[in-house]
């Protein structure tokens, strides 16, 4: 037999990725619900294209519930309300997405937390670690110690737990690896990277980003970037290019809270 097709493969193919074709029939309940809206896919895609963040679509919908209320406020993201956010923007009806996509963007959800905590908005987080004499070992393996957790140093130096100052003659031995001066002797406190949590069951609903709230706000919209490409290759660029920007904003320390509603107030 004929081996079977990877998932992207089969997306990009045409094919759900449960290997059926996609439905006419689904496809023209999709094109009339576009039609529903106050832009059309292409005006839509075309708003993106001149960077205007949706102003002129938001402005026409600023009556709407999803306009008027902020859905950040006080409230931390969670993997459903995630999934909702890339449906709206995929113009699906609940039935349509949660037969294409419902029990698949796990893995779509965690590559964009591992971008946006790779680069934009790092988990900075410390381990203490104690030499009692100056004889004690010098070199602290902080991967080893931390494990999965552990993505990468922060590259800032080690500081005394007590006194706050700056250890004087540190380096890193490898990229887990950070070796202390045999004068250092007491507690430090090490900074490094921590890897974002990840959705580890399609039905952890619950699931909740560790990554900054301002951060939680662009997933939907990375996710929507690379699921819709192949359907909407159009919607799906505009909706890379707005990511890209936003995240450079997140990275520079702009704000973004916004974020949300400037990319999704026109649906």
């Amino acid at each position: 037999s004929a081996p079977k097709a990877s998932p992207d493969t089969a997306r990009r193919e045409g094919f759900r990725r449960n290997g059926k074709e996609k439905s006419p029939r689904r496809r023209q309940a999709r094109e009339g619900q576009k039609t529903e809206r106050v832009f059309s896919v292409a005006e839509a895609a075309e708003q993106t294209r001149h960077g205007g963040l949706f102003d002129t679509a938001c402005a026409k919908n600023r009556s709407s519930k999803l306009f008027r209320e902020k859905v950040w406020e006080g409230q931390e993201m969670t993997y459903r309300q995630i999934k909702e956010q890339i449906r709206k923007l995929g113009y699906l009806n609940e039935r349509d997405f949660a037969f294409e996509f419902g029990d698949t963007l796990r893995e779509d959800v965690n590559d964009v937390l591992f971008e946006l905590a790779s680069d934009a908005a790092p988990i900075r987080r410390r381990i203490a670690v104690e030499r009692v004499s100056s004889d004690g070992r010098t070199e602290f393996d902080i991967g080893q110690l931390l494990g999965k957790d552990f993505m990468r140093f922060d590259e800032t130096p080690p500081r005394n737990a007590d006194t706050g100052t700056s250890v004087e003659g540190w380096q890193f031995e490898t990229d887990t690896v950070v070796r202390l001066p045999k004068s250092a002797v007491g507690k430090f406190f090490i900074g490094y990277i921590k890897n974002p949590a990840t959705v580890e069951a399609e039905d952890e609903l619950d699931f909740e980003p560790d990554i900054s709230e301002a951060a939680q706000r662009l997933i939907a919209l990375g996710v929507a970037a690379r699921i819709y490409a192949d359907d909407e290759p159009e919607l799906a660029e505009g909706y890379a290019r707005k990511f890209g920007e936003l995240k450079n904003s997140l990275k520079r320390g702009a704000d973004v809270t916004d974020a949300w509603e400037n990319t999704t107030g026109w649906l």
